[in-house]
């Protein structure tokens, strides 16, 4: 089979070189996603334990757009005369999602209006009748892509996104999603060495679960379902296969990091809370006891918790005029309680925000480029030195205090 996993852009290496583990071929990166084939072992296996990949796509067919035809009796064709009885079944609640380059904002939903009526009229003539639709809660996606005059339609193997881990089970505002935190954890080194991992700004803890989750080598997907498992195609020994295989890797690995050191904090309470929820709903879906460390302190009161580790941080955006101006006065703050204090750690903020890196204080020795949604964002890493400071690193006293949402 031929599939496509789409993932944050900046991540494609990391997602490319997960695939090869499960067993992928033909491993091809593009811009925001990687291609590559497979069998049904792979498709499992990708779904269950890809950290950086949103879906896995499986590709049912692709053809040109002909130029001397209208693009929507071409995308009609194309669906129709697709096996769409191999994946779906008229018992399906269906959603069609089109994404289009080159295409208008206006014309995409009469496209993934035909794209629909395709697949609809294909399961009609096999069947007699035909999957309803429903956008809300499907029960399967079919995706198609349009680029540079041709089309690909595929099966969406996966449901609901794989960045929703499903153990994420409080939640606070503007969220940094699970594969994201996951790629910025593996660009900056983790978990090469056994180093404690320190969040001060820890929102609902996404840094430290991912890591966690990283540091044991366990299936990111153990907790979720994925529309695989209803899909009349499924081998199901051969998925108790694979999710055996999950469990007992799990089990070795969160026995070797148990002695790893964990610690979040954040200014909020409630974002504290959070966090020490969802660590607690890892935990239990693992069935382990894994000890971790909170508090309530703002990030530039907080002292070290070892001697040397690994620090990030996704710092609030300054969305409003008076956001921005208090996050300016507040970055040389931080900036100086870094210098001070934190010498030994590797500290790395993930921020869309240009003026952290002019006002931190700090030269950072890699930037990282990143998308998040929107936004373009960077990884920022400082290897904290003694010594390499120079003058007017002391503590400067300040009211705004640095709060994360993730």
């Amino acid at each position: 089979m031929r599939f496509f996993a789409p993932c944050p852009r900046g991540s494609e290496l990391l997602l490319a070189a997960e695939l090869v583990r499960v067993g992928a071929s033909k491993v091809v990166e593009t811009a925001g996603g990687v291609a590559f084939a497979g069998d049904q072992a792979v498709m499992l296996r990708a779904n269950l334990y890809s950290r950086f990949a949103s879906r896995v796509l499986v590709e049912v067919a692709s053809g040109p757009l002909p130029a001397h035809q209208p693009e929507g009796d071409a995308l009609y064709r194309l669906a129709r005369e697709a096996d769409w009885h191999k994946w779906l079944t008229p018992e399906d609640r269906l959603r069609v999602n089109l994404t289009a380059l080159g295409a208008t904002r206006d014309a995409l939903p009469f496209l993934t209006l035909r794209v629909k009526d395709g697949v609809c009229d294909a399961m009609r003539a096999r069947f007699g009748r035909r999957p309803s639709v429903d956008k809300e809660n499907p029960t399967a996606r079919v995706v198609a892509h349009l680029k540079g005059g041709r089309a690909t339609l595929y099966w969406d193997s996966s449901g609901p996104p794989l960045f929703q881990r499903g153990y994420k089970v409080a939640k606070v505002a503007a969220p940094l999603k699970e594969h994201l935190a996951a790629a910025i954890l593996a660009h900056l080194g983790w978990p090469a060495a056994a180093l404690p991992l320190c969040d001060p700004m820890c929102g609902s803890g996404t840094f430290l679960l991912e890591g966690a989750l990283m540091a044991a080598g366990a299936a990111p997907g153990w907790s979720r379902s994925f529309a695989f498992e209803g899909w009349s195609g499924l081998d199901r020994a051969l998925w108790q296969q694979v999710r055996a295989a999950a469990w007992a890797e799990s089990r070795s690995g969160w026995e070797a990091m148990r002695k790893r050191l964990f610690w979040g904090s954040d200014c909020d309470p409630q974002a504290v809370a959070a966090a020490q929820t969802n660590w607690a709903a890892l935990a239990a879906a693992f069935d382990l006891n894994l000890p971790a460390h909170w508090a309530v302190v703002a990030a530039e009161a907080l002292d070290p918790p070892a001697p040397a580790g690994v620090w990030v941080a996704n710092p609030p955006y300054g969305v409003r005029l008076a956001e921005a101006e208090a996050l300016a006065a507040w970055y040389p703050v931080l900036g100086n309680a870094l210098k001070r204090r934190w010498t030994g750690w590797l500290a790395h903020f993930f921020t869309a925000d240009p003026q952290l890196a002019k006002r931190l204080g700090l030269r950072p020795a890699r930037k990282v480029p990143f998308r998040n949604g929107a936004l373009t964002a960077t990884l920022l890493s400082y290897p904290l030195v003694a010594g390499a400071f120079g003058k007017g690193s002391g503590p400067a006293r300040q009211t705004v205090s640095g709060c994360c949402k993730d």
